[in-house]
């Protein structure tokens, strides 16, 4: 379950609500789906929803947030 909408985290004195990082992550995913070239490396991506739920996970987890998923997913090492 996502945390509620008032849980935030703070990363160099910046405080992030999840839905802020749920926000960037979903405005990043919308732009990339939509440019030319950015969208070729993410071709395999068929479920955008279930993807941008697990990147908002991930960054949240990232910048200090509690686990509220089962998953266990490392981008840098999917990528490099």
């Amino acid at each position: 379950m996502k945390p509620d909408s008032m849980k935030s985290v703070t990363l160099n004195v910046v405080d992030f609500a999840h839905q802020d990082i749920e926000k960037v992550v979903n405005d990043f995913y919308t732009q990339v789906a939509q440019d030319d070239l950015l969208k070729i490396p993410f071709q395999s991506v068929s479920e955008w929803p279930k993807h941008i739920a697990r990147m908002t996970h991930f960054w949240w987890g990232r910048f200090g947030g509690e686990s509220y998923m089962d998953a266990q997913y490392n981008p840098p090492l999917k990528h490099f």
